[in-house]
């Protein structure tokens, strides 16, 4: 594969119509999620969906994978899971997720999936009002002050493009995006020494407005209903991992002063991870296939065939008549059809015969038929009626069976999409572990064994910063593990939100006495751990007041913290025996979790 200005723009343009090729149907599934209602110039596309199953199956999948913002763990081989270099770095992650929304676009990206594919692209931005102070030390790389963080940008899908040669995503050997920006912005950015990072003359010789049109018809975004022009100018960028430079090229070829095909800026080293910052997500895989398989697009002929026979049963029902029979004169009928109610209608000569009938109305091998194909695409999608809430008086055995048919398939589509979350935080965490100008504030629990000393555990205010130490020196990150904490993003029930507190409740009261005279367990560990698993978050801290359980330990136990004599001790329970020897005075905790990390690349300054 060459990687020259001319070799790449043909390579994406022959990736960019694969990508027409996969997402062409994805405008049509989305104008049918939205219904008749939502856009005028949509209406007459849907006007013939009588099932929205489109509609039905977003609604009731989407909460199923993503609710809230993901709580993330990490683990690393090289030391223990306390750790406070892990543990620092993993509070820091969980503050970047809740402070940038992730479970925003986390949605986004769920919603794309059902429809075909979904694409995250991870960023470096400021942080929104974070004072860096004037005794920030400078990125010499970046030439900017540090004060940056990642961002996860949904990208849509008609944006993306991916080697049409390669069988499977980790195989690819490039992957790129669509980009629109403004012509003075590009012209306006510098590097390092204020030199443009754009070629001016080849950004004049483009012209404004330069494949923007283009550009939009073909992420779906067409100006039928008009378009103001912008000075902007529209292109693609390219990564390819096996030299792990970044491509830049206009909408149509750009040439240099020679006539030669140029990129539009120079080749630049991407500082992320090898994979790229790009995540593509998808829910079920297909062979030697790089694009992943929707299940919309899977039950799309079968929402056909039953909106064909939804709509033939509808106009069975309008045909519907009902009418009445009688023996008399003219007059007599039109006095019967248009009498108002509660009223007396005189009959000469009426002898009481009528005869009621019926004319049209819906076929009734229409409708069983129609409710055979509606129990078809509830098996085929696992959106049965009993998922939907419409259960019978069930028995244990039929609870038992659907929730088995139902966790099959919810648990596999969970465990694909928190693959790719994983995948997006990995990204991520690679900027916050190695980019030195990555720095934020964020809200740092106090330790364990901090908050052993102090009684109730406290929240300091800690600066985390990336990159290596003062010395050079950090962790591999390879060998680190993420992994998003059980129940964290999912929608769980009320139900079972109730059972949850009514069990952590009763834990913490039947283990209150254990909790005072064995005070070398770590109670708070213990309950933090229980608590998450229950997806009862913090409850730890509201339910269980650790500095008077502090007091209670010690008075409790006052030989083991050396309030008593172990001679008084035994004196006083009249033991004869050998004296009870002072248990050894536990060595100090040493430097605090932030002076320990302050060492590692990654510093805590607690302030």
């Amino acid at each position: 594969m060459k990687f020259t200005a001319e070799s790449l723009w043909q390579e994406i343009v022959e990736a960019v119509n694969l990508n027409d090729l996969h997402t062409s149907m994805q405008e049509e599934l989305i104008r049918r999620y939205a219904g008749a209602s939502y856009r005028s110039d949509w209406a007459d596309d849907v006007a013939d969906d009588h099932e929205n199953h489109e509609y039905e199956w977003i609604t009731n999948t989407i909460p199923t994978l993503v609710d809230s913002n993901p709580r993330v763990q990490l683990t690393h081989p090289e030391v223990p899971p306390d750790d406070p270099r892990i543990a620092g770095c993993q509070a820091a992650l969980n503050a970047w997720v809740s402070a940038v929304n992730l479970a925003e676009t986390l949605t986004e990206l769920a919603i794309d999936m059902q429809f075909g594919f979904a694409v995250g692209m991870v960023t470096l931005e400021r942080v929104p009002g974070y004072d860096a102070g004037p005794d920030t030390m400078r990125d010499e790389r970046a030439g900017r002050p540090r004060g940056l963080w990642p961002v996860v940008n949904r990208l849509a899908p008609r944006r993306f493009f991916v080697d049409p040669q390669a069988s499977r995503y980790r195989a690819a050997r490039f992957m790129g995006h669509i980009w629109i920006e403004d012509v003075e912005k590009l012209k306006m950015r510098k590097g390092k020494g204020g030199k443009p990072l754009f070629d001016a003359a080849q950004l004049d010789a483009l012209g404004s407005e330069h494949g923007v049109d283009d550009a939009l018809d073909r992420m779906g975004m067409g100006h039928a209903i008009g378009r103001v022009e912008r000075g902007q100018v529209a292109g693609y960028e390219l990564y390819a991992p096996e030299t792990g430079l970044i491509y830049t090229l206009s909408w149509y070829p750009g040439t240099d002063k020679k006539g030669q095909t140029a990129f539009l800026r120079p080749p630049r080293r991407f500082r992320g991870p090898r994979t790229g910052p790009y995540v593509m997500l998808g829910v079920s895989l297909v062979p030697d296939q790089i694009y992943p398989l929707s299940p919309l697009a899977v039950t799309q002929s079968l929402v056909d065939e039953i909106n064909a026979h939804a709509g033939q049963a509808s106009d069975d029902a309008g045909s519907a008549k009902q009418g009445i029979v009688v023996d008399g004169q003219p007059e007599v009928v039109r006095a019967i059809t248009t009498f108002k109610n509660a009223s007396v209608i005189a009959i000469p000569n009426f002898n009481g015969k009528m005869q009621p009938f019926k004319v049209g109305g819906a076929n009734p091998e229409n409708l069983n038929y129609l409710g055979l194909l509606r129990e078809r695409l509830d098996r085929r999608t696992g959106l049965t009626e009993q998922v939907r809430g419409a259960t019978t008086n069930a028995t244990a055995e039929e609870v038992s069976r659907i929730g088995a048919a139902r966790n099959l398939r919810v648990r596999m589509m969970q465990n694909r999409f928190r693959a790719g979350v994983i995948e997006l935080l990995r990204v991520a965490m690679d900027y916050l572990w190695h980019r030195p100008e990555v720095r934020f504030k964020f809200h740092l629990p106090e330790s364990p064994e901090r908050a052993q000393e102090h009684g109730q555990p406290r929240v300091q205010i800690a600066e985390y910063q990336g990159g290596p130490d003062e010395n050079g020196q950090m962790l591999a990150f390879d060998p680190l593990t993420i992994t998003i904490e059980p129940y964290s993003m999912e929608l769980v029930d009320q139900a079972t939100l109730q059972r949850n507190i009514a069990l952590t409740t009763e834990m913490v009261v039947n283990e209150a006495e254990q909790m005072v005279t064995k005070p070398w367990l770590r109670w708070q560990e213990i309950y933090a751990d229980r608590f998450n698993a229950l997806n009862v978050p913090n409850a730890a801290r509201r339910y269980i007041d650790f500095e008077m359980l502090a007091r209670a330990q010690r008075m409790a136990n006052p030989v083991l913290f050396g309030l008593v004599p172990p001679e008084l001790a035994a004196q006083a329970a009249g033991g004869s025996g050998k004296p009870m020897q002072r248990p050894a005075a536990r060595a100090p905790a040493g430097n605090t979790d932030a002076q320990t990390a302050s060492r590692d690349r990654r510093s805590l300054a607690v302030k």
